[in-house]
């Protein structure tokens, strides 16, 4: 039988607090198990999970029982998040940072996302917007600028 590699759950958001960085989850199908596993070339190793893994591109090898080797690429992106470049009395420019372009924005609504639209103007003084930034993963950040 084959062996297959799914990479389950990749998050730099952790939920624990004990470690920084991301983690990988990792599963292996089909072959015979039980299987190894590892992260850039480093040993093999019993637990399907690998923590404390920093952004970039990474090689995890699954590895069965027939010493069969399944080989895959995963690339952990930075957290996403959102500056303010510019803030004027009726416009302000937004730069995001990290995540996974394309990047989409939107004011003061969760569904109304448009590509690349980093400058709002037009806005009124004295008024408070929720401005969002989702990446082509599906994360969003948002951050509230009243001008």
């Amino acid at each position: 039988m084959r062996l297959l590699i799914i990479i389950l759950l990749m998050s730099i958001k952790c939920f624990a607090q004990e470690f920084e960085g991301g983690f990988i989850k990792v599963k292996g199908i089909g072959g015979t198990p039980p299987y190894l596993f590892s992260l850039d070339g480093g040993a093999y190793q019993t637990k399907d999970t690998f923590f404390n893994v920093q952004p970039g591109v990474h090689i995890i090898n699954t590895k069965d029982v027939n010493n069969c080797i399944k080989t895959s690429n995963c690339t952990m992106y930075n957290t996403l998040s959102m500056s303010v470049l510019r803030n004027t009395t009726s416009s302000v420019t937004f730069k995001a940072i990290g995540g996974k372009p394309p990047y989409y924005f939107s004011k003061n609504s969760t569904s109304n996302w448009i590509l690349n639209k980093t400058k709002w103007s037009g806005l009124n003084q004295l008024r408070q917007y929720i401005f969002r930034v989702k990446d082509s993963l599906g994360y969003i950040y948002y951050i509230t600028v009243t001008l």
